[in-house]
């Protein structure tokens, strides 16, 4: 959905609304115009078109709004009852104390918050007519985080988007030196550069992750077989590309695929020497957790089935133990994301579940070594001169996890990926996926700039439809 499109939606909304009530016609439009990105505006229209949505009122204080799984509250626009009787004024003081007890685990949505409520809560109050306007209550409109949760079809989206959106922002800029990204900086979308493509171009990357994700979306199920038909007709075909052309493919995937029309079996597809381990199946894998939390829940990493399907994806293009460690961790650490784990512990937690996977298989105990540095307490603190972001799958994964630690927002998560040069899209894109599952916000204006754009929604649609029935 653009900016525009949501906008229509929008007030096309507010106008269906007012005709139902004509006491505050407002109402159920006025929190998308509060919010602070044009971004948030896009999520909010999105999700009430895919999730319907209700209201529930609390007398004379506020209203909570339901999207999905997604709850929201503002004190901004005060709902008392339907005939907006009266206002409720508080101090500075009482609306921080009400702030908080809104968002106590323990508030109960269902009964709200009534103005007996508030006066319990001590602090200066006062009523008045209903023409007056609410000046001490005023909030930003704000979602509950820490106590609510953010619906499945949105972290789809921001994993898949900010994967596809970093890839883009550094394809311009693919094999630049980190000295030339010191003097040029990349701050916004470019255009043309080591491809000369225009402005949101998206590489080899998002195209094999657009085949993953619409494989399991369209089947509902993981198929190796399906998966590399769509790889093939990628390669032969130029579909799931950004403008009808393939233009760039490494080495380890294209022979993989040759393989595969060969007749070779799927599984037997991936070379397994230790010189094939770039990054080409970690950077596309991204759909994979996202489908074995819904599958296998907040304990998948506990499944020894599951690490056979990280590995099976991963060995479609990349069979040695080094590249299925990598995807290993990578899955995990998005897996504790879906868990809500808090950031300082995601590591710590993704590399204890690979950890207990490896003393049970220690056929990958000189694999997993190769990751030693992101076990270290220390990894957070490395400075960037330490932090290699070249294709080998080890380097790619370690600069993800660096930039996503070091950085507190998407935005400056995937800058700062990009900036480190050499092999930008991929070290981006490893990032972004990390970064838009955690963070969300993902600047509208760079969405709107991607090529095919609807082929990206519509193979998010397809995912969404086939792993949330």
């Amino acid at each position: 959905m653009t900016i525009s499109e949501a906008e229509k939606y929008l007030q096309t909304l507010k106008w269906q609304y007012a005709k139902t009530y004509p006491t505050a016609p407002h109402e159920y439009t006025c929190l998308a115009w509060k919010q602070e990105s044009k971004q948030q505006m896009v999520d909010f229209a999105r999700l009430i078109q895919d999730e319907g949505f209700t209201e529930i009122f609390a007398k004379r204080t506020y209203k909570v709004l339901i999207i999905g799984e997604m709850k929201y509250w503002t004190m901004d626009f005060p709902l008392e009852n339907t005939d907006l009787i009266n206002r409720t004024y508080v101090d500075a003081s009482l609306k921080e104390q009400i702030a908080k007890y809104v968002q106590a685990p323990d508030f109960n949505f269902e009964k709200g918050m009534t103005l007996d409520d508030i006066k319990n809560l001590g602090g200066a109050y006062s009523s008045t007519s209903r023409h007056a306007t609410l000046k001490a209550l005023t909030c930003p409109f704000t979602h509950l985080q820490n106590n609510c949760e953010v619906s499945m079809k949105q972290k789809i989206y921001n994993t898949l988007y900010g994967a596809i959106v970093a890839d883009a922002l550094g394809v311009p800029v693919e094999f630049t030196s980190r000295d030339e990204r010191k003097a040029d900086p990349v701050t916004d979308m470019i255009s043309y550069g080591t491809y000369n493509l225009p402005k949101g171009s998206w590489s080899d990357d998002s195209s094999m992750i657009l085949c993953l994700a619409e494989s399991i979306g369209r089947l509902g199920k993981i198929d190796y077989d399906d998966i590399m038909k769509n790889f093939s007709a990628w390669f032969n075909d130029d579909k799931f590309t950004a403008d009808d052309y393939l233009f760039d493919i490494g080495g380890s995937c294209s022979e993989s695929i040759m393989n595969y029309l060969k007749g070779i079996p799927p599984l037997d597809c991936g070379p397994k020497g230790e010189n094939n381990n770039g990054n080409g199946s970690l950077m596309r894998i991204s759909p994979l957790p996202l489908y074995l939390f819904q599958k296998y829940g907040k304990d998948a990493m506990k499944n020894e089935e599951v690490f056979d399907i990280i590995h099976n994806v991963s060995s479609l293009t990349h069979a040695h133990p080094i590249s299925l460690i990598g995807c290993d961790i990578y899955c995990a650490f998005m897996i504790e994301i879906l868990n809500g784990t808090s950031k300082s512990e995601l590591l710590q937690k993704a590399i204890k579940a690979i950890n207990s996977f490896v003393k049970i298989h220690s056929e990958y105990a000189k694999a997993f070594s190769k990751y030693d540095r992101i076990t270290y307490q220390n990894f957070i603190n490395l400075p960037e001169d330490q932090i290699k972001s070249s294709g080998y799958v080890v380097d790619t994964l370690e600069a993800a996890l660096w930039c996503f630690l070091t950085t507190d927002n998407y935005k400056d998560c995937v800058l700062k990926a990009v900036n480190l040069g050499s092999d930008t899209d991929t070290v981006a894109c490893v990032a972004g996926s990390i970064a838009g599952l955690f963070y969300g916000d993902i600047p509208a204006e760079w969405i709107e700039t991607l090529r095919n754009k609807e082929l990206v929604d519509n193979v998010i649609k397809t995912f969404c439809n086939g792993i949330l029935q």
